[in-house]
């Protein structure tokens, strides 16, 4: 992401014409410095790809086979999956925290280096930094919560508590995104970040609803919805904060992310009745 903010600025110099000899030289030099942006970008993708393989060795290597190998034909998977979603078991579980999820990833992804610059009147290096703050709190997010939850079982709360719990105060954070009070873009960043997390929970709650054998298909069942609707939300948010033109140069005002903020917040509200009708707060026996 941060190579994505810095590599911006190369782009337009690259384009404009050479007038004179110090001009042409200061286009190649920028040419150079946007090849090496590039080289830079691709040496990350690079390392995090062979970062992803070792782990991925690793599993296999590590974790025991203890279960049977089945001879499944691709008609009973597709077929399973299709059980899955005309289950409502399934939907019930699932609808209260997706659409939280999906906006996490959506603004996360996208739209929260533009309100940082546009709000917070932010430069590419100080979106760069926020960003980073943001990243590591949403590592610290991951496991605050899964140590939370684990701890919390033992009196008897139920995950689910704790992952609607989250995501009450996640909805906080982005109500705090669209009021425009002068708060330091970090807090709203690794808060947002932070507290995002917890929607994620809610794969492994989802899972556990099913028989073991569906829990991988479940999970797999659950994502696609979360990323399908993830792409969906961002177009909307787009076009929301369009529905404002801005000047060459200029950001979206206030107002523009205040409507398309409070969109999705609004898109929360349901899942958030939905998930106090499960009365979380009960104990486990």
């Amino acid at each position: 992401m941060c190579h994505l903010v810095a590599g911006r600025a190369f782009a337009t110099e690259y384009c404009l014409p050479a007038v004179d000899w110090r001009a042409g030289r200061d286009g190649v030099d920028h040419a150079f410095a946007c090849v090496a942006e590039l080289a830079d970008l691709a040496r990350s993708v690079l390392m995090l790809a062979l970062l992803t393989f070792c782990v991925a060795v690793v599993i296999h290597l590590s974790v025991p086979k203890a279960y049977e190998t089945r001879n499944t034909r691709y008609s009973d998977m597709f077929a399973a999956v299709g059980k899955l979603y005309s289950s409502w078991t399934f939907w019930r579980l699932a609808l209260y925290s997706v659409f939280s999820h999906a906006i996490y990833m959506s603004v996360l992804s996208l739209w929260m280096g533009p309100w940082l610059r546009d709000m917070a009147g932010l430069s590419d290096s100080g979106m760069a930094n926020v960003l980073l703050f943001g990243a590591i709190a949403m590592v610290a997010g991951s496991l605050t919560f899964g140590t939370i939850t684990d701890y919390l079982r033992r009196f008897g709360v139920q995950p689910i508590m704790v992952c609607g719990a989250g995501m009450v105060i996640f909805i906080g954070f982005q109500m705090l995104m669209a009021s425009g009070l002068p708060v330091s873009p970090y807090i709203v960043a690794m808060g947002f970040s932070f507290f995002g997390t917890s929607t994620t929970m809610n794969y492994a709650i989802v899972a556990q609803s099913v028989a073991p054998e569906l829990a991988g298909r479940v999970s797999s069942s659950f994502n696609l919805v979360v990323f399908v609707l993830a792409f969906f939300l961002q177009w909307l948010m787009g076009v929301v904060l369009n529905l404002w033109p801005v000047a060459q140069g200029a950001g979206h005002p206030l107002e523009a992310y205040q409507w398309s903020l409070g969109l999705m917040i609004a898109l929360q509200l349901p899942g958030v009745l939905l998930w106090l009708g499960f009365r979380p707060w009960r104990r486990a026996v």
